[in-house]
C-alpha cells in the first residue's frame, strides 16, 4: 500500500471464516510499526462498519511501515506493508507519479467538474421575461480553503451563453483565459 505523508488514509480489513464469509462483531486491534526502528507509531482497536474493520491514520514521516492486524483467537492475524511518500516529490518522479503537466490537466478536469469551483461576475439579460446568464468567469482552485478565500487559482475561464428570443440557449462557450 502506498500513501502520502500528512494525508489521512484508511486501514481496512475483512475477517473471514473457513467458508470465506465475512465475520462481524469481533474486536480487531492493529499496530503500525516504523520499519527503520521498530517503533509503534499507531495502535488501537479498529472500528467496524458492515463487517469491514477500519481505522483512519495519518503518517507524518516518509518511510516504510508494517501494519499488524491482531484478531481474536481462532482467526488468522494479518500483515500489510505501507510505503509513505512525500506527495510533492512523488507526483513528478516518473515512478508512477504524475508529471507536473499531467497533474495540472487533472486539476483542470476536476475544476471543470465543479470541484473547488467558483463563478464570478455573472451577467444576466432579460429575455422573454426570463433572466438568463449570458456571461461569467469561472475560477478553479487546488483545494477548498483556497476556493473559499479566492486565492491561488489554478486557472480561470470565460463563459459566454447565447439565447434565442424564447430564452432557449442556442450557444454556450467556455474559454480558458
Amino acid at each position: 500500500m502506498r500513501i502520502f505523508k500528512n494525508i489521512p488514509d484508511k486501514l481496512e480489513l475483512v475477517v473471514t471464516d473457513l467458508l470465506g464469509n465475512y465475520v462481524s462483531g469481533l474486536i480487531v486491534n492493529y499496530e503500525v510499526i516504523k520499519c527503520s526502528d521498530d517503533l509503534v507509531v499507531y495502535s488501537g482497536t479498529m472500528d467496524e462498519i458492515d463487517s469491514v474493520y477500519s481505522k483512519e491514520i495519518t503518517l507524518t514521516i516518509v518511510g516504510e511501515y508494517r501494519v499488524k492486524y491482531i484478531t481474536p483467537e481462532g482467526y488468522e492475524n494479518g500483515f500489510e506493508n505501507i510505503i509513505v511518500d512525500d506527495y510533492d516529490n512523488y507526483k513528478g518522479s516518473g515512478g508512477g507519479g504524475l508529471t507536473p503537466e499531467q497533474d495540472l490537466i487533472i486539476r483542470k478536469i476536476l475544476g471543470l467538474s465543479q470541484s473547488n469551483y467558483r463563478i464570478f461576475s455573472p451577467v444576466y439579460e432579460l429575455i422573454n421575461r426570463q433572466s438568463c446568464m449570458t456571461s461569467a468567469i469561472i475560477k478553479i482552485y487546488p483545494n477548498t480553503s483556497d476556493c473559499n478565500n479566492d486565492v491561488n487559482e489554478i486557472t480561470s475561464y470565460q463563459i459566454v451563453a447565447v439565447f434565442d428570443s424564447q430564452a432557449r440557449m442556442s450557444g454556450y462557450k467556455v474559454v480558458e483565459e
